[in-house]
């Protein structure tokens, strides 16, 4: 999984294919990482946290195409857990953004565990965000996309309930 940190601000995650190939690492600028694939694998989504970000998850996408990984990668701006996120396709992604995450909150994660929770469509394309479910009092997990694309679906945190969202 990881590598030697690098000058104590990033991380080297190396990655081994299905079949044992080995790919060129990727550095993560931070600690934490946690990550999920695009349905192509053509992109990796991942979180980590850092002192310049006040220790707050940031979410970063990177390319994966042709085994480089680092290609393309940019900061989605947005303060979340890789795992708060569903791909829809290659290209749209869906997350549960914390309405208030204090400083050192990827530290003591369990501590905002039920913070409640916006969700987000974000183009990885053009980088446009927009909110699909305005801030409310769950506590967004296990996000996913319905096959068809219609409806999002999650558990909330403090009830346990599923509930699930219909997109436009």
């Amino acid at each position: 999984k990881t590598g030697d940190p690098r000058e104590g601000l990033s991380q080297e995650i190396i990655l081994v294919g299905q079949e044992d190939e080995n790919f060129r690492s990727l550095i993560a600028p931070g600690f934490g990482f946690q990550s999920e694939w695009a349905p192509d694998g053509n992109r990796l989504l991942f979180s980590v946290y850092n002192k310049n970000g006040g220790y707050r998850p940031e979410l970063w996408i990177s390319g994966g195409a042709d085994g480089d990984v680092s290609a393309g990668r940019q900061e989605l701006r947005l303060n979340t857990w890789a795992d708060k996120c569903s791909f829809q396709n290659s290209t749209t992604l869906f997350c549960g953004v914390p309405t208030n995450l204090d400083e050192g909150a990827a530290l003591e994660r369990d501590l905002f565990k039920n913070t409640s929770d916006s969700i987000y469509r974000i183009d990885l394309t053009t980088g446009n965000q927009q909110i699909v479910m305005p801030p409310s009092d769950d506590a967004v997990l296990n996000l996913r996309v319905s096959p068809d694309g219609k409806t999002l679906f999650y558990t909330d945190a403090l009830t346990n309930r599923l509930h699930e969202v219909n997109l436009p």
